[in-house]
């Protein structure tokens, strides 16, 4: 029996040949194009994927970075002031009240002064409900909705009905925020907290 190949004249013998040749060297030129390209390709775009991937990370870093210095103004300006002429708490309100409003990406700044350590008049504000709590500790609490800012209540209705046995004996109320574990920060002279 004779195979198909051995019934083919020499010509298409050799015109076959060549075909064979030139269809796996036409694939396999074709792969190596294709493989060439699909790398630098995939090179190209991990590079703009890092390059946008840092471009978002400065960006992140820098709102962080604006956002930490709400805070460091509010401590350097209290901190200033209390060198000199100390004004009352109505004007630190509206100075802090100003202080955020110069701060859009901001919603709200809080500061908290430990026993006395503003002006010495604790006792004085210790009934000022719900702008302060029971200690009478100057801790405003200013926040932003849409353009208005505004100081808001120290004291919410739960917080004040927990508070309210200790209206005629402030000393003996011991707020939350000096409770281990909360917050985020250690007690210092004055804390300035800032809620972005």
């Amino acid at each position: 029996m004779q195979t198909f190949l051995s019934t083919l004249p020499m010509r298409a013998k050799v015109l076959l040949a060549a075909t064979l040749a030139i269809v796996v060297g036409i694939t396999a030129m074709i792969w190596v194009i294709a493989s060439q390209v699909y790398q630098d390709a995939e090179r190209v775009g991990k590079a703009r994927a890092y390059e946008q991937t840092e471009s978002y990370a400065k960006q992140i870093e820098a709102n962080f970075a604006q956002g930490f210095m709400l805070p460091k103004h509010l401590a350097d300006a209290v901190m200033g002031l209390k060198g000199g002429n100390f004004p009352d708490r109505k004007t630190l309100d509206q100075m802090i009240m100003k202080l955020l409003g110069g701060f859009p990406d901001a919603s709200g700044l809080w500061m908290l002064m430990e026993a006395n350590a503003l002006d010495g008049k604790d006792a004085e504000y210790a009934k000022d409900w719900p702008r302060h709590d029971p200690t009478g500790r100057y801790m405003p609490y200013i926040t932003r909705s849409g353009d208005k800012v505004a100081q808001d209540v120290m004291l919410g209705s739960k917080q004040q009905a927990e508070a309210e046995p200790f209206r005629t004996n402030p000393t003996g109320y011991k707020p939350r925020y000096e409770e281990s574990g909360w917050g985020i920060f250690t007690l210092y002279l004055n804390r300035v907290s800032a809620i972005l």
